[in-house]
């Protein structure tokens, strides 16, 4: 047994060496503790005092969460992938065409880009600005909608409401080029 001494008292016998063992500085238990300790081990059980069958039930029960974890991991990303799958890829309609009449263009533009907004579409994605030809020669005038899919553009361009400003169309520009490109699927 220890006694703390203050400084006002005189000191007491102190303990003496052969009061502690050298289990009780290693293991922090008395002689007898550690004997019976040492007693109590056997082939099946660890120095913690745990059995085997108790220490492979801490395993298992670690494996089968973290087999749990790697399994949800892995079917979120395949519902990810089934989900990017599953959606439809965008479709721009691209034209290239040659001003005719910058008037009537002036007034058929903002008629054509309500007509492809009502029908879902993002008109004028690129429209023409400076163009710098790298192979061959480049378009007078250029323009690119975007389109929720394939099929959504085309129903736009068979659309009565598209054909509808036909005669605006062919007044203001000459159309030398149109088609519809599908984007990759992701």
């Amino acid at each position: 047994m220890c006694r703390i001494v203050r400084s006002d008292e005189r000191a007491a016998t102190a303990p003496s060496a052969s009061v502690y063992s050298k289990t009780d500085i290693f293991f922090g238990l008395s002689s007898q503790a550690f004997a019976s300790r040492m007693i109590a081990l056997s082939p099946t059980r660890d120095v913690m005092g745990y059995s085997n069958q108790q220490r492979g039930s801490i395993m298992n029960s670690k494996s089968k969460i973290m087999l749990a974890v790697v399994a949800g991991a892995a079917l979120g990303a395949a519902a990810v992938q089934g989900l990017h799958a599953q959606a439809k890829p965008k479709a721009y309609i691209v034209t290239e065409s040659e001003v005719l009449d910058a008037a009537a263009l002036a007034a058929y533009v903002p008629q054509a880009q309500a007509a492809a907004r009502a029908a879902g579409g993002r008109p004028g994605v690129v429209a023409t600005g400076k163009i710098v030809a790298l192979v061959g020669e480049p378009p007078k005038r250029f323009g690119v909608s975007e389109w929720e899919n394939l099929e959504k553009a085309q129903a736009y361009y068979t659309s009565a409401e598209r054909k509808a400003l036909d005669p605006q169309r062919t007044k203001s520009q000459k159309i030398m080029r149109q088609f519809i490109v599908e984007a990759p699927a992701n």
